[in-house]
């Protein structure tokens, strides 16, 4: 978990998505009510994303070959 700089809380999920360059409207699959695919699911599928940025450096680095 990430906690919040100022605060004395974790970051939300929208909070950390941000700190991955994940658009505002990006939504990651599942619900939040705790079912499969819920909040944990959400967390988990953001730690092991690959962010957006570095995603389109690595395509372009590829395009360019």
């Amino acid at each position: 978990m990430i906690v919040h700089p100022e605060q004395h809380r974790g970051l939300s999920l929208r909070e950390a998505s941000r700190l991955q360059t994940f658009p505002d409207w990006f939504r990651f699959a599942g619900t939040v009510n705790g079912q499969p695919g819920g909040l944990m699911h959400k967390q988990q599928q953001l730690a092991n994303a690959v962010c957006p940025v570095v995603s389109r450096a690595i395509a372009e680095f590829i395009l360019e070959l």
